[in-house]
């Protein structure tokens, strides 16, 4: 996890590869659910701040566009995935402190999605029921 929490921040990184950093997040969280605790202080506001700068990337061509389809729908599986390793455990109030703003950008950036996706639509709906499922029981 510290390696890819690196790799974030590297600009020698080509920037195709740091979506799906943000899927293994997602993946590593539903594979040590509540045990990803450890991580969360420094994984939610990467994903905070990648979901503020896709919402304010400019679509001037096709692959800045695939670039931040690929970015927002990678961000929201992370989140979808996160807090569903936090299923029926006792640490689950550790999400509240992100469920707004994760919730709220991700409304904002659907509402302002020309053209979106069923896939993309699909990871926003994953996001609120795992969201109100876990924290709001």
């Amino acid at each position: 996890m510290t390696q890819l929490l690196k790799d974030l921040s590297s600009n020698q990184l080509h920037r195709f590869v740091k979506p799906l950093i943000f899927s293994c997040f997602g993946d590593i969280a539903m594979a040590i659910g509540e045990n990803f605790e450890k991580y969360l202080m420094y994984a939610m506001p990467m994903l905070q701040s990648a979901a503020e700068l896709s919402a304010h990337t400019s679509s001037a061509n096709d692959e800045m566009i695939e670039y931040t389809n690929l970015l927002r729908n990678d961000i929201l599986e992370a989140y979808s995935r996160i807090f569903q390793g936090f299923k029926n455990s006792p640490k689950t109030q550790l999400l509240i402190p992100y469920a707004p703003q994760s919730f709220n950008l991700f409304v904002d950036l659907i509402y302002m999605e020309k053209d979106m996706s069923t896939r993309k639509y699909s990871g926003h709906v994953r996001v609120r029921v795992h969201m109100y499922d876990k924290i709001f029981d």
